[in-house]
């Protein structure tokens, strides 16, 4: 695999427009990208910070069909998301596995038994109308039952519960990082730490965006035929440095999340729970093996976006309802080994709107057509994890429709291609039809040829799917990159050398936080710290001082966003 390389700020100079050059690397920027390079356009992503840093990397860590929108009426999300679950399990099948969830149902709660039984079947049925045939139909269960199958639930007032199947995504900054590694391989230009500083405009029409790179400082001119908007919860903020005509765009929710060690006779599998105190909807998630994933809240949010926090409150809720459905927990901050917060980009409601009201749906906001008074940019509003995909087909075929884009050069004269990313695998997920069956037959190899313990292969594959070897060849280079990056995870050297050749990473915060997940145990990736800033250095050519001050920076981030507790602190 050819190593990529950063594009310099010469390589802009008289350099054509931009078909499309899309603000903002999370799920959904990074899958606009991808669609759009992968259809012929020729296209710059470029992202403030790194991909998949924002609302992606804080949210559930779900690829769900949205039973609760159901609550909502919003049928149509529902089947999209349920269409979108099973494309990601097809097309990313080391990242994304079927995860079973009960919900127990007590007696005054919101919502009756007969209430969630009739929602289950619309739910399956909406799923076998979408084609999926990756999960199971749900099951009803008494008292009994369901007490059985769900180790540690509280007894008093139950009545039963139900069991089905949604999926799970340990990583989704790893879908970012892929889909954009796909932009890249079909001839995007792909920027991380790059900044908007202003957008170029001609006759009301934008031209172009003006960027800094916040590694070399430099400033220069991309130029671009439409400009899409997918920053998240930083859309208005984009649109202020446009200087639209724009009224307030996002109306962002906050999410908090906690995690805990998983304990003696608790869940194997997911709960989806009723709150005692508030009556939302929450979840107990078992995450990488070790883990409970408690979350998440669901709050107005209008302070900085820049440093989303998990407040005492929010994590005092959590450990509350957490000890209320599964009493023998008995859970204290003390084994909260960390906690993080985000921002869902919703599309902003009035005062006084609940803020499980708000509609999930995504917008692509025609700034033009609806009067704002730009033209050419295209403002991404909402949108799921699980719908990514779909919303980014919706927003290159709009794209492509409203600014002629089929004069693109890149499409020689000839139609752009449609859509191909419906099929298409993700890169870790080409040559990868069932997952168990792939690592039966290559953790084997894998542990002959390279002495790896099975665990440190079976880690690889569920992080890079079919590309994992690539990972593990490159310590034919230097056999010391086996050598284990931290005690507290099954990552290994060598993957801090492919993530700067290949996926993009430049700072100990992108490797550890969104390439490996070393950052998401226990010690929040301390330990590796400074041995992955030497790594980086040894590629990127770095002084001793910038290697330093680069495991300094990642330090003071992580422990600034996930709060680790004092334990984590001294190992």
């Amino acid at each position: 695999m050819t190593t990529i390389q950063r594009p310099t700020v010469a390589s802009f100079k008289n350099k054509k427009p931009f078909d499309m050059i899309v603000i903002g690397g999370g799920i959904n920027g990074s899958g606009i990208a991808r669609d759009a390079t992968e259809r012929g356009l020729d296209v710059l992503l470029v992202d403030k910070n790194d991909f998949g840093a924002g609302t992606t990397a804080y949210s559930s860590r779900l690829i769900h069909g949205g039973l609760r929108y159901l609550e909502n009426f919003d049928i149509g999300l529902v089947r999209e998301s349920l269409h979108e679950r099973t494309r990601l399990l097809e097309n990313a099948p080391h990242l994304v596995r079927p995860l079973g969830f009960g919900i127990p149902v007590y007696e005054g709660n919101k919502r009756p038994r007969w209430f969630v039984e009739c929602g289950m079947i619309l739910y399956d049925v909406l799923a076998r109308l979408t084609g999926t045939a990756h999960v199971a139909w749900h099951r009803l269960y008494g008292k009994a039952g369901f007490s059985k199958r769900f180790k540690g639930i509280r007894p008093d007032q139950l009545k039963g519960g139900f069991k089905y199947f949604d999926a799970q995504i340990n990583l989704p900054e790893r879908i970012c990082v892929e889909n954009a590694i796909a932009a890249k391989e079909h001839g995007a230009t792909i920027l991380n730490h790059t900044q908007l500083t202003a957008v170029q405009q001609e006759n009301k029409k934008a031209t172009g965006v003006y960027l800094q790179d916040l590694i070399t400082s430099e400033q220069f001119l991309a130029e671009g035929k439409v400009i899409v908007n997918a920053a998240g919860p930083w859309v208005d903020e984009v649109l202020n440095l446009a200087q639209t005509e724009s009224a307030q765009k996002i109306g962002g929710t906050k999410g908090t999340h906690i995690i805990v060690k998983r304990f003696e006779n608790g869940p194997n599998s997911a709960l989806y729970v009723e709150a005692q105190s508030n009556q939302r909807p929450y979840f107990i998630i078992p995450w990488q093996k070790d883990y409970y994933l408690i979350g998440t809240t669901d709050d107005h949010y209008q302070e900085s976006l820049d440093a989303v926090v998990p407040t005492d409150n929010e994590i005092d809720y959590l450990l509350q309802e957490t000890n209320w459905v599964l009493p023998n927990a008995t859970l204290t901050r003390d084994d909260v080994l960390f906690s993080y917060a985000g921002i869902r980009p919703l599309p902003y409601a009035e005062p006084g709107t609940p803020a499980g009201k708000i509609t999930r749906n995504h917008v692509i906001f025609d700034h033009f057509k609806k009067g704002d008074g730009l033209d050419r940019v295209l403002s991404i509003i909402g949108g799921k994890i699980t719908t990514f995909r779909n919303l980014a087909e919706e927003t290159v075929t709009y794209a492509i429709e409203r600014f002629n884009l089929n004069e693109a050069p890149k499409s020689k004269g000839n139609p752009l291609k449609k859509c191909t990313t419906v099929k298409t695998p993700l890169p870790g997920g080409q040559g990868i039809e069932n997952i168990n069956q792939y690592k039966e037959i290559e953790i084997p190899k894998a542990m002959a040829d390279f002495k790896i313990p099975k665990e440190t292969a079976d880690h690889l594959i569920n992080l890079y799917g079919s590309r994992f070897k690539k990972v593990l060849q490159l310590t034919d280079e230097n056999t010391d990159w086996l050598k284990p990056l931290s005690p507290f995870t099954q990552d290994i050297e060598a993957q801090v050398i492919y993530s700067v050749r290949n996926e993009f990473a430049r700072t100990t915060a992108d490797v550890l936080m969104r390439r490996t997940g070393t950052a998401l145990r226990e010690n929040v990736g301390l330990a590796a710290a400074q041995r992955t800033a030497e790594l980086i250095g040894q590629e990127l050519k770095w002084t001793p001082e910038q290697i330093k001050a680069d495991a300094k920076a990642f330090t003071e981030q992580v422990i600034l966003l996930n709060r680790p507790n004092t334990a984590a602190l001294r190992q």
